[in-house]
């Protein structure tokens, strides 16, 4: 009985197993689940699902068949996730948000394209020892980013199409045999140290790679030639000393940095399409010579170094040709720096003591920067058609004090940066002015253009700016911690805005013609100041042109204030356009119009004013202060055209305070000829009734013949 048993048993398995072969056993699940956890082998409809399961523990598999999966995956089991087949097994985010957020510690991710999102994979901090390899991550913003995550493998994936490839923020990482390619950023290390790249390729990235850091220990890493951007090596070299690259030495190039090096000579090299072109971290005593640094956002980039030589080579079509931050002593000499879309020389945050001289910096948007810098100094640099050739920047007197003498230029112009200084007059030819810890200084009649500021006062006190012409700087006036400055009878125009003003009260601004800004005022550019905006009335303030305000008086000053910040505010803005007009005798004859004025002439022998009007609709006014001197006020007359041109709304005793007297008239816009008279005249008075005689004859007749 027993034998027979047996027998039947083995008959039924060798049936069994014969059934069973030619076919491959399938991790698959049912055709409507196609996600399986290998350890429980239940099957789910999404991936989150299998994720989620109470019977799904740490250590726990999850394979994922080929299929398009829209989901948000949240990994908080230290599980793996296998996908079929990279190509074809997609976790798509729809354009939103993370497609994949790990935040457990000893997760493997392999086998899927990850696509369409905010970030491909996010790994958040402090999560560790996670695994992330043979992925293709496609068209997200970031593909791959470690927020302070430590000890993870990022191995042989395949990351394409994104804004930036991988950015690495943490401590210990194992990059190696990623391929990064087609995005704007390929690989960043990001205030990350100790960490470890081999046999990375990046490939036509508008910025390849780079690192970037506060401190030394951001910076040291180990990263070997085999790393390759568009198929040349990266030469991360660190403590370093006494070394020599050069062309002939070193002809391919990828990228190059300089970490805690000494007594380091580059010559000759083409650095190119990275964050940084050329990287130096504390790294001092090293030469930098004859370089093309092209199509980087950095061109040559200083953290933390001193006493080195940047000379001969040329900076172009960067984002900054040269950046030093918290850098000192350093030279920078006979430099082409040009067309960089920021900066050409940017001294930034505690860089000191450095010297640039005989740059030639072009075509970039600020040419030189110095900001919250101090004691850098400038000489024979032409820096020449950028959008606002020289900029200083700072918080306290520190950031301002520098030697910058008059043998720079922009636009040809010399550069008058004045520190220190008393009651002296800026010469007539300055293309950029800055009056530093001055007092009683006088800046007048200069055509100011193309600067951060057309003139700036720090720390400066009772000086003068009148008569200048200020156009197409960032801004036009700036007043830093400064006070009771007189500012008067500028054309301030075509800035980005008028005035930058900190810190700075009982300032008189007044009669400036403020116009085609692109920003008023605003509490953006005036902050913790109260100053005056007028000269009272009869002078009256400024005119902006951006204003349209009233003038129900007849009398060219507008019925209401002009408000620019709090109780910032100009009581008299003006209708038209202020010019101040020089006379024979020495004296000026002010005039408010909204015509353009030309062709002004006094006459002594006669005691007469006359100038030409022109405008193109509507009605045109002047108001004109006269002084005393100059003609008999007591019986002033205008006429326009000869006579032949009506008068309009005239008023010849507006105001008179002793020394002036106001006079206002108005026309009907088209180009005129006024004669301002101390009396009329005799001869004009029967020539003048016989006109009016009949131009009432013949408004009469035309109202009769209706």
């Amino acid at each position: 009985m027993n034998k027979t048993v047996l027998c039947s048993f083995t008959i039924l398995c060798l049936s069994s197993l014969a059934f069973l072969v030619g076919f491959e056993i399938s991790v698959k699940g049912t055709p409507e689940l196609s996600v399986r956890n290998l350890d429980t082998l239940l099957d789910y409809e999404t991936i989150q699902e299998a994720i989620d399961a109470p019977a799904t523990l740490n250590g726990h598999t999850i394979f994922v068949e080929e299929g398009t999966y829209y989901e948000k995956v949240l990994v908080n089991k230290s599980l793996s996730l296998i996908g079929e087949n990279q190509e074809t097994t997609i976790i798509d985010g729809n354009f939103t948000g993370t497609v994949v957020n790990v935040t457990a510690n000893n997760v493997k991710i392999a086998g899927f394209r990850i696509q369409n999102s905010d970030c491909g994979i996010f790994i958040n901090q402090y999560n560790a020892r996670n695994n992330i390899s043979y992925n293709l991550i496609a068209n997200n913003n970031c593909g791959i980013w470690l927020d302070n995550s430590s000890n993870n493998n990022i191995l042989r994936n395949s990351v394409l199409d994104n804004f930036k490839g991988m950015q690495i923020e943490g401590i210990t990482n194992t990059l190696s045999g990623n391929n990064v390619t087609n995005s704007k950023y390929g690989i960043r290390l990001f205030f990350a140290s100790n960490n470890t790249l081999s046999e990375n390729m990046m490939n036509n990235n508008a910025y390849n790679f780079d690192v970037f850091g506060y401190e030394l220990s951001h910076y040291l890493h180990s990263i070997d030639i085999s790393n390759l951007i568009n198929g040349k090596p990266i030469y991360y070299l660190v403590n370093q000393t006494k070394i020599d690259l050069n062309s002939v030495t070193h002809s391919q190039v990828g990228y190059l940095a300089l970490v805690d090096c000494v007594d380091i000579s580059i010559k000759n090299l083409t650095l190119t399409n990275n964050l940084q072109g050329l990287l130096l971290a504390y790294t001092n005593n090293s030469l930098i010579t004859d370089n093309n640094v092209i199509n980087n956002t950095y061109g040559i980039y200083l953290r933390g170094c001193y006493n080195n030589s940047i000379s001969e080579s040329n900076m172009v079509n960067n984002d900054y040709g040269i950046w030093l931050w918290y850098s000192s002593n350093n030279n920078m000499y006979q430099n082409n720096i040009t067309r960089n879309h920021i900066a050409g020389i940017f001294l930034y945050l505690k860089s000191a003591n450095n010297t640039a001289f005989g740059n030639n910096i072009t075509y970039c948007h600020y040419g030189i920067d110095l900001s919250y810098s101090s004691n850098n100094t400038l000489k024979d640099n032409n820096v020449a058609d950028n959008s606002f050739n020289f900029q200083v920047w700072g918080e306290s007197l520190l950031h301002f004090i520098h030697d910058i003498d008059a043998s720079n230029t922009v636009n040809g112009k010399p550069v008058f940066y004045c520190v220190d200084k008393r009651d002296m007059i800026v010469p007539l030819n300055g293309g950029y002015v800055a009056l530093v810890n001055c007092t009683g200084m006088t800046v007048r009649n200069l055509n100011l253009a193309n600067n951060s500021d057309g003139v700036m006062l720090v720390y400066t006190a009772n000086s003068t700016i009148t008569k200048n012409n200020i156009t197409n700087n960032e801004f036009g006036i700036g007043l830093i911690f400064s006070s009771g400055n007189t500012i008067f009878g500028n054309y301030i125009t075509n800035n980005v805005d008028s005035f930058y003003i900190k810190s700075s009260s009982n300032n008189t601004i007044y009669h400036n013609n403020i116009i085609n800004n692109q920003y008023p005022p605003s509490s953006s550019s005036i902050t913790n100041s109260n100053n005056v905006w007028d000269n009272g009335y009869p002078s009256g303030g400024n005119f902006w042109s951006d204003y349209s305000g009233s003038d129900a008086d007849n009398n060219g000053i507008s019925d209401t204030p002009y408000v620019i910040i709090d109780n910032d505010r100009d009581n008299y803005p003006l209708m038209g356009m202020f010019s101040s007009f020089n006379t024979s005798l020495g004296y000026y004859v002010n005039a408010i119009s909204n015509s353009t004025i030309e062709d002004f002439e006094y006459f002594g022998t006669n005691s007469t004013i006359k100038m030409y009007v022109s405008g193109e609709e509507g009605f045109g006014f002047c108001r004109v202060s006269i002084p005393h001197v100059l003609m008999n006020v007591s019986d002033i007359s205008v006429v326009i055209d000869d006579g032949l041109t009506p008068v309009l709304y005239h008023n010849y005793t507006l105001y008179d305070n002793g020394t002036h007297r106001w006079i206002y008239f108005a026309y009907e816009h088209s180009t005129h000829e006024i004669d301002i008279i101390p009396e009329f005249p005799s001869f004009l008075i029967l020539p003048l009734f016989m006109i009016t005689t009949l131009l009432t004859v013949i408004i009469y007749g035309r109202k009769h013949t209706k």
